[in-house]
C-alpha cells in the first residue's frame, strides 16, 4: 500500500485500526486494547501501539482519534508515542473521538454528533470542526446516558431493592455473584470502576424488555438530551446522529426521544470507521489539509 492511510479509533476499551489505500473494500483491520490519551499509563499505551506496528509502519498517513484527545497537550502526549513506531516519512494527525464521531455521520455537512458508549459525549459540528460541545465530565459527575451510567443506576437500584423482576434479580445473582461488600470494593477500591459499571449493559441487554430495564434506560437518555443534547440545538440546528455501542442497542428509544424534542434522526452506528473511511478516501487526495 503505497499511499495507505492509517485510521484509529481509540476508545477505553478497546482501539481499532484499518488500513487501507483508494478502496474501503480493501482494508487490512486489527482490533487491540484501549487507549485515552489521559488516563492510559504510557507503558500500556506503548505495548497496544506495538500490537498495530505493522499497520504503522505500512501508513503514509495515520488518523488518530482518540478519547481524551480533545486537548493539545494530550495530542502531542500520543503523537510522541506513535513516532516511535510509525514510519518516519509518515503524516500523523490526531483529533478526538467526538471529531470521528461527527466526521463519520456528517461528512461535510453540520449536526450534533453525539457519542454514547461507556461515557458520552456530544458537540456541534458547523463547517468542518466542532464548534461547541458540552463537558462529557467522566462518570462520576457526568457521561450521562453511557454504559458506566447505565450500569451504575441499575445497580443502585439492584442494591437498593429497587429492582422488581425476578428474572432480572436471578441472572444479576447468577451472573455477577459477587456480595454487597464485594460490589462496593470494586467500585470504590478496585481499577477501572467505569469499564466494571459498563460491564452490567451485558445484563442489562438481556433483559432489554423488562419494564425495570425500560425505566433506567428512560430516565439515563432523558437526563443526556435534557442536560447535554437540548443546548446544542439552538440555532435551527436539528439534524443529530449517535456513534457508539449503547447508542445502536437503544436505537429506537434516541428515535423516540429525538421526536419529542423536535430533532431529526440522521443516523445511529455502533462504530464511525465505516463513515470515516468514506470521509477520508473520498477527500480529495485522501487525506483532510
Amino acid at each position: 500500500m503505497s499511499d495507505s492511510i492509517l485510521i484509529v479509533d481509540a476508545g477505553g476499551t478497546s482501539t481499532k485500526w484499518c488500513l487501507s489505500d483508494h478502496d474501503a473494500s480493501a482494508c487490512k483491520e486489527i482490533t487491540t486494547g484501549g487507549i485515552n490519551a489521559v488516563v492510559t499509563p504510557s507503558e500500556t499505551i506503548r505495548v497496544e501501539l506495538q500490537k498495530a506496528e505493522e499497520l504503522l509502519l505500512a501508513a503514509r498517513r495515520i488518523y488518530f482519534y482518540g478519547a481524551g484527545c480533545a486537548s493539545e497537550v494530550h495530542k502531542e502526549r500520543i503523537r510522541r508515542e506513535l513516532m516511535h513506531f510509525s514510519c518516519k516519512a509518515a503524516e500523523i494527525k490526531i483529533e478526538s473521538d467526538l471529531l470521528a464521531a461527527a466526521r463519520a455521520l456528517f461528512g461535510k455537512g453540520d449536526g450534533i454528533a453525539c457519542i454514547l458508549g461507556t461515557g458520552s459525549n456530544c458537540g456541534r459540528y458547523l463547517q468542518g470542526r466542532i464548534e461547541s460541545h458540552v463537558r462529557p465530565l467522566g462518570y462520576i459527575l457526568g457521561d450521562e446516558g453511557g454504559g458506566a451510567h447505565m450500569g451504575k443506576e441499575f445497580l443502585k437500584r439492584m442494591l437498593r431493592g429497587r429492582i422488581s423482576d425476578s428474572d432480572l434479580i436471578e441472572d444479576f445473582n447468577v451472573s455477577v455473584g459477587m456480595s454487597y461488600a464485594e460490589l462496593i470494593d470494586k467500585v470504590y477500591n478496585q481499577s477501572s470502576p467505569n469499564h466494571f459499571l459498563a460491564s452490567m449493559m451485558l445484563l442489562i441487554a438481556r433483559h432489554i424488555k423488562s419494564r425495570d430495564i425500560q425505566d433506567i434506560v428512560d430516565v439515563c437518555l432523558n437526563q443526556f438530551f435534557n442536560n447535554c443534547v437540548s443546548g446544542l440545538s439552538s440555532g435551527g440546528m436539528r439534524n443529530v446522529g449517535f456513534i457508539g455501542s449503547i447508542a445502536k442497542i437503544f436505537a429506537a428509544n434516541l428515535q423516540i426521544l429525538c421526536d419529542t424534542h423536535g430533532l431529526n434522526l440522521l443516523a445511529v452506528e455502533s462504530s464511525p470507521m465505516k463513515g470515516l473511511l468514506s470521509y477520508h478516501l473520498n477527500t480529495g487526495s485522501g487525506y483532510e489539509k
